[in-house]
């Protein structure tokens, strides 16, 4: 949106961002799609970094929310739509805005070392990194994330 539409974007924030091109290349390490608690266990100990979310309890309680909530189909052809799109590395550069890259410093589904990479991508760009959080830094530390956010956009 933000590179096809620079006069409607104002600001742009990147959390841990999907769809440059070496997330494509190999097997995914886990599955995005789990069906059982030990997949939806393993799936979390990737994305999520407080330790809340790797008992088999939670993976239990996410599963059942998962499966209850038919997000698994939404998330397919989320994940459809990401792999037909331009890969972020076509399409970042074009981005005009102000731009904040908020990674994870524990990401395992995509290592923090991207972050600089994915940044070098949107002249200016920053990058603020998330101790003690992984891929969804907001839910691991989202003190730290509400105020690296809140900090930018009052910039």
């Amino acid at each position: 949106f933000a590179a096809s539409h620079p006069d409607r974007t104002g600001r742009v924030i990147l959390v841990d961002p999907a769809g440059f091109a070496a997330m494509f290349d190999g097997e995914s390490p886990v599955n995005f799609y789990p069906s059982t608690v030990e997949e939806m266990q393993k799936l979390l100990t990737y994305v999520i970094h407080s330790d809340f979310a790797h008992t088999p309890e939670f993976a239990a309680q996410a599963l059942a929310g998962l499966q209850a909530s038919g997000d698994a189909a939404t998330a397919e052809r989320v994940f459809a739509g990401l792999f037909a799109s331009p890969r972020l590395e076509e399409v970042l550069p074009k981005v005009k805005a102000p731009t904040l890259v908020v990674w994870g410093r524990e990401d395992r589904l995509f290592p923090v070392a991207l972050a600089p990479y994915i940044a070098e991508l949107v002249r200016g760009a920053r990058v603020q990194v998330i101790d003690n959080a992984s891929h969804f830094p907001q839910v691991d530390a989202p003190e730290a994330f509400n105020a690296a956010v809140a900090a930018f956009l009052a910039e």
